[in-house]
């Protein structure tokens, strides 16, 4: 398995690097920092044919050079972040940082298809050279097989003892649970699960409610119940509040199924950045 961090080190002090390095410690991973500076975004360069920009008087930058300076302070700056927090985590991490130009979706495409079952680790706020928001962001890896777990701007590292498994009970999040529980058995003790049903539903998901409870049946002594609370609801970000508001869990885990009706809701209108910055919990995405 593998721990991939997306870079945010030249937007905020409060780099979500450190929480990332302290997952890949607690899951025994190797882990890889990640930062592309996409030519596109790189200091408002939107072609190689821009005006070249100063930053001294006199002093001209072509675009290459440009995305070659912001390459190698990049570079500097997650080194140095790096040789900080190996000292304080007191643990062997083993980290390849990789700087690279180039369209960030193919970068991180081929960089997950390289690995197995691999978990994505980025803020609500991703390096602005990589992608314009964490809309767009989201919206590279949503159809992907790979894990996200987004951090809230600021989020201190303390080990997730519990989370919230949030299901939507359709089948295609059953298939996932047991590449999921590899991620989530050493970090986590205990998983409340909660299933989310739209109010309008006439359907008893008897059916469903089976299906799901089987695929959770390996997983047994890490559940805090084997039958999931049933939130029936009209407004999905009154429910995820609600829930995560009644179980106070250190971390929310949901699918991210095409047909699902409220992946449908997080993917669009930064309803994910918004939630996260209501309830302050890492979001884990399925």
């Amino acid at each position: 398995m593998r721990t991939i961090i997306i870079s945010d080190i030249t937007e905020t002090s409060d780099t979500i690097i450190p929480y990332g390095l302290n997952i890949g410690k607690c899951s025994e991973t190797k882990v890889d920092v990640v930062h592309y500076l996409d030519p596109i975004l790189v200091q408002g360069v939107y072609s190689s044919i821009s005006d070249s920009q100063s930053i001294t008087p006199g002093q001209k930058l072509s675009h290459d050079e440009i995305l070659h300076r912001e390459k190698e302070i990049t570079h500097g700056k997650i080194s140095r972040l790096l040789s900080r927090e190996a000292s304080a985590l007191n643990y062997p991490l083993r980290v390849n940082t990789i700087t690279d130009v180039g369209d960030t979706e193919t970068f991180i495409t081929k960089l997950i298809n390289e690995y197995e079952n691999p978990l994505i680790i980025t803020g609500i706020n991703p390096g602005s050279s990589m992608a314009v928001d964490l809309q767009e962001l989201l919206l590279m890896i949503r159809d992907l097989d790979v894990k996200l777990l987004i951090v809230p701007s600021g989020k201190k590292f303390g080990k997730p003892n519990t989370c919230c498994l949030v299901t939507d009970l359709l089948p295609e999040g059953n298939t996932k649970i047991k590449k999921l529980f590899e991620w989530i058995s050493p970090l986590v003790s205990k998983v409340f699960t909660s299933a989310v049903v739209k109010i309008d539903s006439s359907a008893s998901h008897a059916n469903e409610m089976a299906e799901w409870k089987n695929s959770l049946q390996p997983y047994a002594k890490k559940l805090h119940s084997t039958t999931p609370e049933i939130v029936h609801v009209d407004y999905m970000d009154v429910a995820f509040e609600s829930i995560c508001n009644r179980k106070n869990p250190d971390m929310v885990v949901l699918p991210k199924n095409k047909n699902s009706h409220f992946s449908q809701y997080l993917f669009s209108n930064n309803n994910v950045k918004k939630l996260l910055e209501s309830i302050n919990t890492p979001m884990l995405l399925y």
